[in-house]
């Protein structure tokens, strides 16, 4: 995704070290009472959009969150709420390029349909839900009722 949105076709991409990063990720943040992989997506678009190109802009980005958590941690707790709420919501708007859901929007109104529905899905239940359900039900009118073979896709 980020090598999609950087246009950074400089830099090889290898989705071994995406995978082994991910998974060492999910194994180590738990034992420090965090929430793997949370955020990473919304981060990484907002620092796409902020000028990143590379992955030294993941360093500086973990380098100044463990020394905001040391000296602010103690003030963070005053936000409201509503306030990182608010926040988490513009920078969720921020990934969404129209351009895209055009494109979405050409391939079909079942496909159009279907992003809708996660779009509304996902915040009135959680993540894995939303997408999960989506996919169920994508593949049950595509591939199950229709017998449609998958199409082929060329990257």
């Amino acid at each position: 995704m980020a090598h999609r949105l950087a246009k950074n076709d400089k830099t090889p991409f290898n989705p071994d070290k995406e995978f082994f990063g991910q998974g060492l990720v999910q194994v180590l943040v738990p034992f420090v009472q965090g929430f793997p992989c949370t955020g990473a997506l919304a981060r990484t678009a907002t620092s796409i959009k902020s000028g990143a190109r590379t992955p030294l802009a993941g360093y500086f980005k973990a380098i100044l969150k463990l020394v905001m958590a040391y000296y602010l941690a103690q003030y963070l707790e005053l936000v409201p709420m509503a306030c990182i709420g608010g926040i988490l919501v513009w920078v969720a708007s921020n990934m969404m390029k129209p351009a895209e859901i055009k494109e979405i929007k050409h391939l079909g109104k079942f496909e159009f349909s279907i992003m809708l529905y996660t779009a509304v899905m996902v915040p009135l239940t959680d993540f894995l839900t939303g997408v999960l359900s989506a996919l169920i039900i994508y593949f049950v009118v595509k591939y199950a009722f229709n017998k449609i073979k998958p199409k082929e896709t060329s990257h």
